[in-house]
């Protein structure tokens, strides 16, 4: 569970119980996910990865908080910072990963947001495999391009 007297704002307080039972069936009878292995959460920093972070952790699930920064903007290294403060205030362990993502789209001569995906999904996919993870979880807005 996490100790929401750490965070200078109630972190769940827009989700109903009623929601949190809900999510907690879906994450077990739709996802087959257990409370015995950890799941790596894809935090970026913004409201919706944030939200399912501390939506799986306050269910009870066993989480890592992952974070890639992908070197696109001057304040990239400050997110990073952001996050692994973020986890280290909720107590929970972080892994921080890097590209140079706009030099790997020009060497793979692919989009800068689809050469972002390879290496931010393999490095998630990379801690997953390192840490006996169950899942690899990411937030998306229904707008988000994916």
């Amino acid at each position: 569970m996490v100790d929401k007297t750490v965070l200078p704002y109630n972190n769940l307080a827009i989700i109903s119980s009623m929601d949190m039972e809900a999510l907690r069936d879906i994450c077990i009878e739709e996802c087959g996910l257990d409370f015995a292995r950890p799941i790596i959460v894809g935090v970026s920093g913004g409201a919706d990865s944030v939200c399912l972070l501390l939506a799986l952790a306050d269910l009870g699930y066993p989480v890592v908080v992952a974070h890639f920064d992908h070197r696109l903007r001057e304040q990239s290294a400050q997110d990073a910072r952001m996050v692994e403060t973020l986890a280290q205030t909720l107590n929970l362990p972080f892994a921080l990963g890097s590209a140079d993502v706009a030099a790997l789209a020009r060497d793979l001569r692919m989009s800068v947001e689809e050469a972002a995906r390879k290496a931010r999904y393999g490095f998630l996919f990379e801690q997953a495999r390192q840490r006996g993870a169950q899942a690899v979880a990411v937030g998306h807005t229904a707008d988000d391009q994916v």
